[in-house]
């Protein structure tokens, strides 16, 4: 979502009030779409001003936030600094209330430039044009063909069509209200936003729901009294827009932002069930929501490379699984080749020399079937029967090596099985960024080493019987979480359960091992979903003490949590093994996050995100101080099965 007209007012307003006749110290880009200039003015200290010419996060206003610069400027950048920087900005204007901005430099003897910002959809654009309207570069260029805009340098600079909506500011509602008896279907919010140039689809939803209507109702279904309101409250916000008198505003549901606007979305944020967030400058509105959405991107985005990288890798390593079964399958006829043997050198009276084959009754089976042996004619039945033991030999030795890829072949399925859910259930790039070195490391996807020295390569894990335990979440951390004084590592999801215990969540397979092998002590108990991937989660009494027993309320929370951040997810009664730590150990040579464990119990649970909200808010602190107690539900703990 991009910034409306009103909000785009608003904050050049601010850059007006606080950014003109400042000097450009510097310009950057960021991003491909994105421009900052660094500004000095005396008495204001230093600001600076970024603009983001994208169709989906298009915006220009004062920052307070610092954007990592690539190593090399491109080449629109030079040109800017070469004609921007050591300038002023002397003006800041908007073309009406249309998303259109252009910033005036000049301050020298050369003439001025202006730096035009097309905030406008998928066109969004930068544009620096001399004073004679010809364009000096653009961020984008594009060469007019079939009746388009010559972006070029040289080339004259003609800004994009306008249309015919009526301007906010100006607006006479009579007019609006002919045009909407005019137009056609489609939803009341669309209708306005066609018509009138300014508010965005937020701000005409919030109109609507204030004047006691539905955003979505057509406009011929609107009564005359809600038309009259209706009409008042768009005038009320005509006036606002007149005066300035912003009130930067943002929806937030949960812990996401919704929506964001110059004046306050009240009715909205009743409607999505969220709050309303109030700003003193629509700088910092735009900040902390675009910041924000853009965090939501790039997770995102980052998800789906990663997903897409850990699929692949595991579609190869399932076809090299079924390979490995077919190896271990023809391996497997060694006991035949033996028994042909046997009965070759039993019945060598009865075996015709230089026969290709021979029909020998099978005096190994009950009944003595009839069975049919391949030979080498040019040889004895002795020869051929110790020609058969020796393949026999070779097919014993085939299928030990066999079976120990088939193992290492299982265990690489359920490692890459095990990441797919950890990238899945991860909610926020520190995680993700450690699931990437661990893809890395084991040769599943391009890069670097990473920081801890390891170079991209690809493991076969040895161990047998292991189970796969991955999850999501990580914060890197310069300690441990109840760890001991002086170590590293990462830091853990972190709850407190209603008996106050610490539950200590590794949502990632490096953290898990983490977790399992260097912050838990002996006596902690340890839990991990039965026989699917999953976090490994750690149960400590308060205190650090130990104890032989997990309290009830404890045993469920701590269980919900393992299978919650597991591929049991969103399944019910869920199984879900715990132990002391002291009884779970790393095979040699296993991947990480595999482990196998004993003198384990099973609990069944069904994953609640309000309970784990609950006891996340209790882990929020550094203590181990608890929750409230609860009853512990419906906890069904049973011995594992022999």
């Amino acid at each position: 979502m991009s910034v409306d007209g009103l909000l785009l007012r608003a904050c050049l307003e601010e850059v007006r009030s606080r950014a003109l006749g400042a000097r450009v110290e510097r310009v950057y880009q960021p991003r491909p779409d994105t421009l900052t200039i660094s500004l000095y003015r005396p008495g204001s200290g230093p600001l600076t001003l970024l603009a983001r010419c994208s169709a989906r996060h298009g915006r220009l206003h004062l920052t307070s936030r610092r954007l990592d610069n690539p190593p090399s400027p491109t080449d629109f950048c030079m040109v800017l600094r070469k004609h921007l920087e050591g300038r002023r900005l002397v003006e800041a204007r908007q073309r009406g209330l249309d998303r259109l901005a252009a910033l005036e430099f000049g301050g020298t003897a050369a003439p001025p430039v202006r730096l035009v910002l097309e905030l406008t959809g998928p066109a969004a654009n930068a544009v620096l044009v001399d004073a004679e309207d010809r364009v000096l570069d653009a961020m984008k260029r594009r060469a007019g063909a079939a009746g388009g805009r010559d972006l070029v340098p040289h080339a004259v600079y003609e800004p994009p069509a306008r249309g015919d909506r009526l301007e906010l500011t100006a607006l006479d509602v009579h007019k609006l209200a002919v045009r909407l008896d005019g137009s056609g279907g489609g939803p009341l919010w669309r209708l306005l936003l066609a018509q009138v140039e300014g508010p965005g689809p937020d701000v005409w939803r919030e109109m609507a729901m204030r004047a006691g209507c539905d955003p979505d109702q057509a406009w011929h279904e609107v009564p005359p009294g809600a038309r009259r309101h209706l009409f008042g409250e768009i005038e009320a916000l005509a006036a606002t827009a007149r005066a300035g008198a912003w009130s930067p505003a943002a929806v937030v549901v949960g812990s996401r932002f919704r929506a964001l606007a110059a004046v306050p979305l009240e009715a909205l944020a009743r409607r999505l069930q969220g709050n309303l967030a109030i700003f003193d400058r629509p700088s910092e509105l735009c900040d902390a929501v675009f910041a924000a959405w853009e965090e939501e991107d790039a997770l995102r985005d980052r998800r789906q490379a990663l997903e897409a990288a850990a699929r692949r890798a595991l579609s190869r390593a399932q076809r090299r699984h079924e390979a490995r079964l077919a190896d271990l399958a023809a391996a497997g006829e060694a006991e035949r080749l033996r028994r042909w043997g046997q009965l070759l050198l039993a019945q060598a009276h009865l075996v015709p020399r230089g026969s290709s084959s021979v029909t020998l009754p099978d005096l190994f089976e009950e009944g003595t079937p009839a069975v049919e042996i391949p030979l080498d004619p040019t040889l004895t039945a002795a020869a051929n029967a110790e020609r058969l033991f020796e393949r026999a030999r070779r097919a014993e030795r085939a299928r030990e090596t066999a079976a120990r890829m088939l193992e290492e072949a299982a265990q690489e399925v359920r490692h890459l099985q095990a990441v797919l859910v950890a990238v899945e259930q991860a909610d926020d790039l520190a995680t993700l960024e450690e699931v990437a070195a661990e893809l890395r490391d084991h040769g599943y996807l391009a890069g670097a080493p990473d920081a801890s020295g390891h170079r991209a390569r690809r493991r076969g894990a040895r161990g047998s019987g292991s189970r796969p335990g991955a999850g999501g979440r990580e914060a890197r951390s310069r300690r441990r979480d109840g760890g001991r004084s002086g170590e590293q590592g990462p830091r853990p999801l972190r709850l407190v359960s209603r008996d106050g215990w610490t539950i200590l969540v590794g949502r990632s397979n490096r953290q898990n091992d983490h977790l399992t092998f260097r912050t838990a002590a002996p006596t902690d108990w340890w839990f991990h979903v039965k026989d699917e991937p999953g976090a490994h989660v750690i149960a400590r009494p308060p205190g650090g003490r130990s104890s032989d027993r997990v309290p009830p309320a404890t045993l469920e929370d701590a269980a919900m949590a393992a299978a919650y951040y597991s591929a049991a997810r969103h399944g019910q009664n869920v199984p879900v093994d715990y132990t002391q730590r002291r009884r779970v150990h790393k095979p040699q040579g296993a991947r990480p996050g595999f482990v196998v464990y004993e003198g384990h119990r099973t609990v069944f649970v069904t994953p609640d995100p309000e309970r784990l909200r609950q006891l996340a808010a209790g882990g929020s602190g550094t203590g181990d101080g608890g929750a409230p107690a609860g009853n512990s539900g419906g906890v069904s703990p049973r011995p594992a099965p022999e």
